[in-house]
């Protein structure tokens, strides 16, 4: 019996080491993550919109904004995926994810970042330089929040450089910024209040 609780507690020990969960922070909370097998996101520049070619007819859904288009592929092959890495432009690839409500959240490449008081902008600075993160732009309207891009070059996931920037303590909130479609849900079943 001992034995068997030993090999147990041993067993949970290097699944908590080795089986990594995916989350990011929202409002102070680590909200959890669930991968989409067989779906990555190629997260491209605007300018190299040429290479949604090379995927061909695989089944897609592109997003796009004036810097990035973000292709979401479904069973993309290992060679369409070596000939994207091997062009001369900067290529991010990242995979898709669930959340606990079951909508599926396609990184942008962005992060969403807001500063603990006004001040904090050298602080920020020093934290992008440090992840090779651009600034983009600060909110108009909310001057404490920033949007920031991750580096191509990097390979890290998104969602990883937010929540280690959130992890710092040096900001009120860090979120990888996510594209997701609220009318892909299910049927949503609605009860009628108890009296």
């Amino acid at each position: 019996m001992k034995k068997v609780s030993l090999l147990i507690l041993l067993l949970s020990v290097s699944l908590n080491l080795f089986g990594e969960d995916k989350f990011y922070y929202s409002r102070g909370k680590k909200i959890p993550l669930q991968e989409v097998k067989g779906k990555e996101v190629v997260i491209i520049p605007t300018v190299t919109s040429q290479v949604a070619k090379i995927f061909g007819d695989k089944e897609k859904k592109e997003i796009g904004d004036k810097r990035l288009i973000i292709n979401v592929l479904s069973d993309l092959n290992a060679a369409s995926l070596k000939t994207v890495k091997s062009l001369s432009i900067p290529v991010h690839i990242e995979q898709c994810y669930k959340d606990p409500q079951g909508f599926e959240l396609t990184p942008t490449g962005y992060i969403n970042l807001k500063l603990k008081a006004p001040g904090d902008h050298e602080l920020l600075e020093k934290r992008a330089a440090e992840l090779g993160l651009q600034i983009i732009e600060r909110n108009s309207f909310m001057p404490q929040w920033y949007e920031l891009l991750i580096d191509f070059e990097s390979g890290e996931s998104v969602i990883d450089i937010a929540n280690r920037l959130y992890e710092t303590g040096d900001f009120e909130s860090c979120a990888p910024a996510f594209y997701f479609d609220a009318r892909e849900k299910e049927k949503v079943i609605l009860t009628p209040l108890e009296e």
